[in-house]
């Protein structure tokens, strides 16, 4: 969500089959970890599950990552709320999740800060406006863009992850900065959106870096801006919003890992401790940066719990000042 001093870091992540003791018997009993993904295979959140389900086995097993697309990643919350809380169930999920729906949304079904705890921050993105073949190549910067929206009117249109997320929320503050209307696509993940934009069927898309940067090295798109306070490493030819003129656009995702809210604190605490071990791991690193991802601050579950309430605070202020409400 675009504003100076609100760019939450998100966190995500999944784990691997872990041993726990059976309720009843008191016997070890092994099974693998579900991670549950609210977007489709491709995009970043499901890559960085997979990147844990290769870099986290425990005992031998595997974790299996179940993808559950749809709502803006709110499904996949869902199927987690009504999960046992015995460690064996995850989310990897934008953070941002947690922090803005409350506030667009009348009715999420959950309580983002008490039915989920979080675990670990597993990586981090900023966001690129970038456009496709629909756009003339000659739109190079972010003010030449909004001039060709104002005079094409039928041909302006964005992509974002869903209804609230920070994507669509950024899109509505740059076209209120610059005085025009675009329409607004929700879709269930980053790669459908890609492809739907490559084959200019739409003219933009504010997503995760990770999603389009393949295609822009390519030449298929071409990024306008970013979102991040300073130049992003995998772009540093491309200015941020801020250097564009459009000062209130500034957002970094970081993922989180998110179990059930009655989650046992022993079992939070070891799950913890494996997924900081993979983190710093060079191998975990260098798939992170395979995929233009960047890792994000290691921070203690109760300190990342901490941060999420204090950024949920930041958003209810700042979405209550605009007045926008998301339809469904």
């Amino acid at each position: 969500m675009p504003h100076r001093r609100s760019c939450i870091q998100s966190l995500g992540w999944g784990l691997t089959g872990l041993f726990f003791f059976g309720p009843n018997t008191g016997a070890q009993t092994a099974s693998p970890i579900k991670i549950l993904v609210g977007f489709p295979p491709g995009g970043s959140v499901d890559i960085i599950a997979r990147r844990l389900s290769q870099d986290l086995p425990v005992q031998g097993l595997k974790p299996l990552v179940d993808n559950k697309p749809g709502a803006g990643g709110r499904i996949a919350l869902e199927a987690l709320k009504n999960s046992a809380a015995d460690g064996k169930s995850w989310a990897v999920t934008p953070g941002s999740l947690l922090v803005l729906y409350p506030h667009v949304f009348k009715d999420m079904g959950m309580d983002a800060l008490n039915d989920f705890l979080p675990v670990a921050a597993v990586g981090s993105s900023v966001y690129a406006l970038a456009v496709g073949p629909l756009v003339p190549s000659s739109v190079k910067t972010v003010s030449e863009f909004t001039a060709w929206c104002k005079a094409n009117p039928q041909q302006a249109s964005y992509a974002s992850s869903g209804n609230g997320s920070k994507s669509h929320l950024a899109g509505v503050q740059l076209a209120r900065h610059a005085g025009f209307q675009w329409t607004h696509i929700a879709y269930k993940g980053g790669a459908p959106a890609v492809a739907d934009l490559i084959g200019g069927q739409i003219a933009a898309n504010i997503t995760i870096l990770s999603n389009v940067l393949p295609h822009i090295q390519s030449g298929k798109l071409r990024a306008l801006a970013t979102t991040g306070g300073k130049r992003s490493v995998y772009l540093p030819q491309v200015p941020t919003f801020k250097e564009s003129g459009v000062q209130d656009i500034e957002a970094v995702e970081v993922f989180v890992v998110l179990v059930p809210g009655k989650t046992s604190a022993a079992i939070i605490s070891k799950i913890a401790q494996e997924i900081q071990a993979a983190l710093v791991s060079t191998e975990y690193k260098e798939g992170l940066s395979k995929s233009f991802l960047e890792p994000a601050e290691l921070v203690t579950p109760a300190l990342l719990q901490q941060q999420i309430r204090s950024e949920f605070e930041t958003w209810r202020k700042i979405i209550e000042s605009t007045g926008f409400k998301a339809d469904s």
